[in-house]
Order: structure tokens, then sequence, then C-alpha cells
């Protein structure tokens, strides 16, 4: 007997542009503290740069 292959149908009443913007949202949400760690991390990077060029520290 051979291998059956599985197919996977979707069935997506919204519009292609309601469905993109779902999908952006849901990687947002998923994504933002990983967003919020770098932002972070290069402004704390970016402070400490700007501190040292301007000959101040803290």
């Amino acid at each position: 007997m051979g291998k059956r292959k599985l197919t996977y149908q979707f069935h997506n009443p919204n519009s292609p542009v309601a469905a993109a913007d779902y999908i952006t949202k849901v990687f947002i949400e998923a994504n933002m503290k990983k967003v919020e760690t770098v932002v972070k991390k290069n402004s704390l990077m970016f402070d400490t740069k700007a501190m040292v060029e301007s000959g101040h520290s803290e």
C-alpha cells in the first residue's frame, strides 16, 4: 500500500486585506516582548554612547 498524501484546506471568509491585518496583529502581539527587549537594549547602548561622547559619566 502506498503512502497517502494529506491535503489541508482552510476556509477563510474574510477578505485578503482583513486576513493580512489579523495575521499582522497576531505576529506583533507574539513578538512584542522581543521588540521591547531590543528597544530597551539599544536605548541603553545609545544613552551610554552619548554620555561617553559628550564627556559625561554618571
